[in-house]
C-alpha cells in the first residue's frame, strides 16, 4: 500500500492470504494452503470505524446480508478490517484496552462483529480472514504513546518490542477466535520502518497461537514478492493488476496471490475497469494456480442499502467473474455433518395410496425455506415406517403416485444453494418389505412373524435396504441417510435362522423365551450384536458406491443403546420425547456429547396433549429452549415438521423454525464443538442398563434421571458418561457418582476403588450401589435389600422414599448421615454415610433416590443429595446462586471457558398443558468462578454485556440481572 496513514491507504494490504511453497510448480511447505488455492478468489472490504459513525455503524453492520452476497459472488473468502489508522476496533480486544488505557467500548467495538461475520459466512461454507497493520494506530497519539512509538500521523520506526506488545492484541484475537479465522493479512511491513524477519516471526507466531494452521502474509509495498520467511503467501498489494499474471502456483516459497481494489480506489465503489476484464483476469490468475482477492467498497450509508454490503456495480463484477470461474454446473460446497449447526426434519411416512406427491413440491416452496431458516442441511421423507418410498425408486416399494421426481427437485434446489440434502429412512421397521418378503420378518416368542420389525438373519438389508441407499447417493446424490426405526425397533428375533446361529455362536441350545429363563442375558446380547453387525454390514456396502453419503442411526450410540461408537457412523442424532422434551434432552445430549462423533438431537415442533387427539404447535420460545439443552453441550440441533400427503410442506410454519434458527445462530461461535470442562461424572452403565433391560434398545433412565436433574438442579454441571469414556480419566473429575447400579464389571469397581485412595470422591446412591463397595464403606446390612418405601430425614425435613432401601450398622469408620425409618419401626437407621479411603472419600446412600425424585421432585430430597454432593466436591469450578432454574454448563471454547446458563423455569414437563407461551425470567443470578489470576473480563454473550467482576481470593464474582432462556458467560 502507499501508506498506511491517510484515507484506505494502508487497508490495500488487507485483501489476501497465500500459502508458502518451494517455488516454481513445486508443492506449497504448508498443505493448509490448499484450501487457499482452491478458493480461487475472495472479497476484501475497508470497513474502517472513527469518531464520527464508526461505532454506530459497527453496530448496524448486516453480516446476512454480506453474507449472502459473498455466497451469489461465489467468494471462497471474506478479509474484513480489524481497524486501521484512526485506532477505533471493530472488536472487542481485553489486551488494547488494558495497555492503552481505554475503557471497554470507548475505542474497541462491544459488538464482536468478527464473530457474527464468522457465524453468517461458516453457514454458507465461506471462510474468514482478517486484516490488521503491523504497527499500532498511527491517528491515535495516546495508543502509539501507549505502545512505545513515536507520536505523529504516520508509519512510524517500528522496534521489535512494540511488536511484542502489538502481538500481545493480535493473540488475543487469535486465541478468541481460533479456527474460526484462517488466515491474515497485514500491512505496512516496510523495510523502512524496520519490518524484519523477527518481527515477521512475532506476529506470526501470535496468529497461530489460535490456530496453527492460520495463514499469515505481510505487505512490502506495491509489488508480488515472498517478502518473508514467516509468510504463507505473498501480500501482493497492486495498483495495476491486469498485466500480472503468475508463473506458477507458488513464487520462492509462498502461494501466489494478489490483492487489488475493484473501484476507482482502494474501498472506492466506481467501476475502473469491465466486467469482462475482471473476469479474464481472475481467470487467468487462478487457472495459474494463483489466488485473487479483490476489495469492494462497502455501504456505508443506509440509503445504499444494508451497512457492510457490497454495491450492485460490484456485485455484477463478482457474478461476471464467478461465471467465468465457476462455470454453472459447479455447485457451492455444502457443509457435511461435522461442520453443521442447524437443520430442518420433514417427513410423513408415505401410504400406499398417496398419488400426488410431488404436486405441490416447487422450487419457490423450497427456496422460501432456505431464504428464510437458512439451514445446514435439510432432512426430508424418502421411506418411511410403513415402508412406502415417497420418491420414484427403481428398486423399494413407491407410493402410488407422483407428479414429476419431487426428490429431484429437493436435490437441485439445495444443491444450487449449498445446503445439504439428508434422506428420513426407515431401517429396521418396513410394514411394505415384510408384505412383500414374510420371510424377512422377526419371529416373536410367541412364533408369529411380526408385522413390522424386519429380521437381521433375512435378505431385506441385501435385497432392499443397501440398493435403495445406493440409489439415493448415486443417482440422486443426497448427502447422507437419517435412518429411523433402527436400534429402538428392533427385537428378540426367534426365527430359525436367528435360533441357528445363537445356537452356533453360544452353544445354547435351550432357547429363553422371556426374560427369567436362563441365559435371557446371553439370548439378548447375541441379538444386540446382531444388530451392531447388520448396521456396520450396511454402511460398509452402501459406501462401496456412495463413498461420501453420510449414514447415521437414529439414536444408535445414545441412552437408548449407551455404549461406544462400534459401527462407522458419521454422525449420532436422536428426536426428542415431544411431550417432557427439556428432561429429554438433558439425558441426551449429556450422552450424546461423550460419544466422539459429530452430533445433534432434534424436537419435534409440535407436541400432545394428555387425553386429547391431535397435535399441538409449539412456540418458538419453548423450542429455543430445547435447543438450548444440545447448544450448550456443543452439539446441534434440529426441528422436526411434518410434510403434508403430496410431500409439500406448510410453509405457514417456516417462520417458527427461521425464529429458533436465528437463536441458535446467535451461540453458534458460542456452542459448536465446545469441550465439557470436568466436574461431576454421572455414571449411566452400560452393563447394568443391558443386564436389566427386557428389550434390546430401549431407553431406560430410571435410575438416572433422578440424580441427574437433582444435581443439575443445585447448579452442578454433569456429564452424563458410560464405562468406556470413565476408564482412564477418572481423576479429572472431581466428583464421580454412580447411580443404582445393581450390576458393575470387576475391573471397573476396582478402578472406582484406585480414583478413589488415590483422593477420588466418589458418590453410590440406592444401596445395591453401596453394596459392592460395602468393604470400602465399612457397613453391616441388618436386613436384605427390599423394595419398600420410607422416610428419610435430613435436618428438619421429612421425604417417603421409594425404590430399594436397606438398614444398616456403620462401623466407626463411617460417619452417617441424615436417618431411614421403615414403616411402623421404632428405630431409625442410617440414611447416608461418609468413609475416608485413602486419600479419597466414599459416601453412599442406602435408600433409592432417582424414582422418588423424578416423581416428585420434592426440594429435601434435593437437598439432601446436594448436601451429600457438597461436601465431597465443596468448590466447584463454577457457582451459581438466585435461582435452582437454571442448568449450569461449565465448557472451553477456543481457549475461553464459557458457562452456559438455561432457564428451566415453569411448567416443561406437564402432560396436560404442555404448551409453553413464555418463560418465567429467573434471577438476579450470582456467578462464583474460580480462577487463579483476575479475568481480564467476563462477558455475558450473545447479549455482547460485559458484567463488573469482583476478585477475591482466587475468585471472580459477576452478577447477571437476569436469564431469559439461555446465554454464556465468557471468561476473558
Amino acid at each position: 500500500m502507499v501508506s498506511s496513514f491517510g484515507l484506505y491507504a494502508a487497508l490495500v494490504g488487507l485483501a489476501c492470504f497465500a500459502c508458502a511453497s518451494v517455488g516454481g510448480e513445486a508443492a506449497p511447505k504448508r498443505p493448509s494452503t490448499d484450501w487457499f488455492r482452491d478458493a480461487k478468489y475472495g472479497v476484501f472490504q475497508h470497513f474502517l470505524p472513527d469518531s464520527r459513525n464508526g461505532p454506530a455503524l459497527v453496530k448496524q453492520f448486516d453480516v446476512e446480508a454480506l453474507a449472502d452476497q459473498l455466497k451469489a459472488a461465489g467468494a471462497g473468502y471474506y478479509i474484513f478490517t480489524l481497524g486501521q489508522n484512526s485506532g477505533w476496533l471493530n472488536a472487542p480486544n481485553a489486551a488494547y484496552d488494558r495497555i492503552t488505557g481505554y475503557a471497554p467500548g470507548e475505542r474497541c467495538s462491544t459488538r464482536d462483529l468478527p464473530l457474527d461475520l464468522y457465524t453468517a459466512l461458516h453457514k454458507r461454507g465461506i471462510r474468514l480472514m482478517l486484516y490488521l497493520p503491523c504497527q499500532p494506530p498511527n491517528g491515535d497519539p495516546r495508543a502509539q504513546k501507549a505502545f512505545g512509538l513515536p507520536e505523529g500521523p504516520a508509519d512510524q520506526p517500528l522496534p521489535p518490542d512494540v511488536a511484542r506488545k502489538w502481538a500481545d492484541v493480535i493473540r488475543e484475537w487469535s486465541d478468541r477466535y481460533g479456527d474460526k479465522v484462517v488466515g491474515w493479512w497485514f500491512d505496512g511491513g516496510y523495510d523502512w520502518i524496520g519490518f524484519n524477519e523477527e518481527i515477521a516471526g512475532i506476529y506470526n507466531a501470535a496468529v497461530k497461537h489460535g490456530n496453527p494452521k492460520a495463514l499469515a502474509t505481510f505487505n512490502p509495498g506495491v509489488k508480488v514478492i515472498r517478502h518473508t520467511q514467516a509468510e504463507d503467501y505473498t501480500a501482493g498489494e497492486l495498483n495495476e493488476p491486469l498485466g500480472e499474471i503468475p508463473a506458477a502456483r507458488t513464487l520462492d516459497g509462498s502461494q501466489w496471490h494478489a490483492l487489488t481494489y475493484l473501484g476507482a480506489g482502494w474501498g472506492q465503489r466506481a467501476p475502473r475497469f469491465s466486467d469482462e476484464q475482471w473476469a479474464q483476469w481472475v481467470a487467468a490468475v487462478t487457472a495459474k494456480g494463483g489466488v485473487a482477492s479483490l476489495d469492494t467498497g462497502p455501504n456505508e450509508r443506509a440509503e445504499d442499502g444494508p451497512i457492510g454490503a457490497i454495491s450492485e456495480a460490484h456485485m455484477a463484477t463478482l457474478k461476471a467473474i464467478r461465471k467465468a470461474v465457476r462455470p454453472p454446473g459447479k455447485t457451492p460446497k455444502r457443509l457435511r455433518r461435522s461442520e453443521s449447526y442447524v437443520g430442518i426434519h420433514y417427513d410423513f411416512h408415505a401410504n400406499p395410496t398417496d398419488d400426488q406427491i410431488g404436486a405441490n413440491t416447487s422450487r419457490e416452496m423450497i427456496e422460501t425455506i432456505i431464504d428464510q431458516v437458512k439451514p445446514d442441511y435439510i432432512q426430508i421423507d424418502c421411506k418411511g415406517h410403513p415402508g412406502i418410498s415417497s420418491y420414484p425408486t427403481k428398486v423399494g416399494y413407491p407410493a402410488a403416485g407422483f407428479v414429476g421426481d419431487p426428490l429431484r427437485v429437493w436435490r437441485e434446489v439445495t444443491a444450487r444453494r449449498g445446503v445439504a440434502l439428508y434422506m428420513h429412512y426407515s431401517g429396521v421397521w418396513d410394514a411394505e418389505a415384510i408384505r412383500q418378503h414374510p420371510d424377512w420378518a422377526v419371529v416373536n416368542a410367541d412364533g408369529k412373524r411380526d408385522e413390522m420389525t424386519t429380521s437381521r438373519f433375512s435378505a431385506y438389508a441385501d435385497q432392499l435396504m443397501i440398493p435403495q441407499l445406493k440409489e439415493l447417493g448415486s443417482v440422486y446424490d443426497v448427502d447422507g441417510v437419517w435412518v429411523d426405526g433402527d436400534c429402538w425397533a428392533s427385537k428378540p428375533d426367534y426365527s430359525e435362522p436367528a435360533l441357528a446361529a445363537f445356537r452356533k455362536a453360544t452353544g445354547i441350545t435351550d432357547v429363553p423365551r422371556q426374560p427369567g429363563d436362563p441365559h435371557w442375558y446371553e439370548f439378548l446380547q447375541f441379538n444386540r450384536e446382531a444388530f451392531r453387525d447388520y448396521m456396520r454390514h450396511v454402511i460398509r456396502e452402501v459406501k462401496k458406491t456412495a463413498p461420501r453419503l453420510q449414514y447415521c442411526s437414529n439414536w444408535a450410540f445414545s441412552d437408548h443403546m449407551p455404549e461406544p461408537v462400534c459401527a462407522p457412523v458419521d454422525f449420532i442424532s436422536g428426536d426428542l420425547n415431544p411431550e417432557d422434551s427439556v428432561n429429554s434432552a438433558r439425558a441426551s445430549a449429556r450422552f450424546l456429547a461423550q460419544g466422539g462423533k459429530p452430533w445433534d438431537l432434534m424436537a419435534w415442533s409440535f407436541t400432545r396433549v394428555a387425553g386429547k387427539n391431535g397435535s399441538h404447535q409449539k412456540t418458538a420460545v419453548q423450542l429455543q429452549r430445547e435447543a438450548a439443552v444440545a447448544l450448550s453441550q456443543g452439539g446441534g440441533f434440529q426441528a422436526y415438521f411434518t410434510q403434508r400427503r403430496d410431500g409439500s410442506v406448510k410453509l405457514s410454519e417456516v417462520p417458527l423454525m427461521a425464529e429458533v434458527a436465528r437463536f441458535c445462530r446467535a451461540r453458534q461461535a458460542l456452542c459448536h464443538g465446545a469441550k465439557i470442562v470436568p466436574q461431576v461424572a454421572l455414571l449411566f452403565s452400560m452393563v447394568d442398563h443391558y443386564h436389566e433391560a427386557n428389550g434390546l434398545f430401549p431407553r431406560d433412565l430410571t435410575h438416572v434421571n433422578g440424580p441427574l436433574q437433582a444435581l443439575l438442579e443445585s447448579q452442578y454441571s454433569v456429564e452424563l458418561l458410560g464405562e468406556a469414556n470413565l476408564h482412564g480419566r477418572m481423576k479429572e473429575y472431581p466428583l464421580i457418582v454412580i447411580p443404582e447400579a445393581r450390576t458393575l464389571e470387576p475391573a471397573f469397581e476396582d478402578e472406582l476403588r484406585a480414583y478413589v485412595k488415590g483422593g477420588g470422591h466418589l458418590l453410590l446412591i440406592g444401596p445395591e450401589s453401596a453394596e459392592r463397595f460395602s468393604g470400602e464403606i465399612g457397613y453391616l446390612p441388618k436386613e436384605e435389600i427390599a423394595r419398600e418405601s420410607r422416610t428419610l430425614r435430613h435436618g428438619d425435613n421429612r421425604v417417603p422414599t421409594k425404590g430399594f432401601a436397606q438398614a444398616v450398622t456403620l462401623e466407626a469408620k463411617a460417619r452417617p448421615f441424615g436417618e431411614l425409618t421403615a414403616p411402623g419401626a421404632a428405630e431409625s437407621s442410617p440414611a447416608a454415610s461418609f468413609t475416608t479411603v485413602g486419600k479419597g472419600v466414599i459416601a453412599a446412600t442406602y435408600t433409592d433416590l432417582s424414582e422418588a425424585y423424578t416423581s416428585e421432585r420434592s426440594p429435601a430430597a434435593r437437598e439432601f443429595l446436594h448436601t451429600l454432593a457438597q461436601e465431597l466436591f465443596p468448590h466447584p469450578l463454577v457457582t451459581v446462586t438466585g435461582s435452582r432454574d437454571v442448568d449450569v454448563t461449565v465448557t472451553r471454547q477456543a481457549g475461553r471457558l464459557a458457562i452456559s446458563l438455561m432457564n428451566t423455569a415453569g411448567p416443561h414437563a406437564d402432560p396436560h398443558d404442555p404448551i409453553i407461551e413464555s418463560i418465567p425470567t429467573v434471577g438476579p443470578l450470582e456467578v462464583a468462578i474460580q480462577t487463579p489470576t483476575a479475568p481480564k473480563a467476563i462477558r455475558w454473550e450473545p447479549d455482547g454485556t460485559s458484567l463488573p467482576v469482583r476478585y477475591e481470593a482466587g475468585v471472580a464474582t459477576v452478577t447477571l440481572p437476569k436469564l431469559e432462556i439461555h446465554g454464556v458467560l465468557v471468561v476473558e
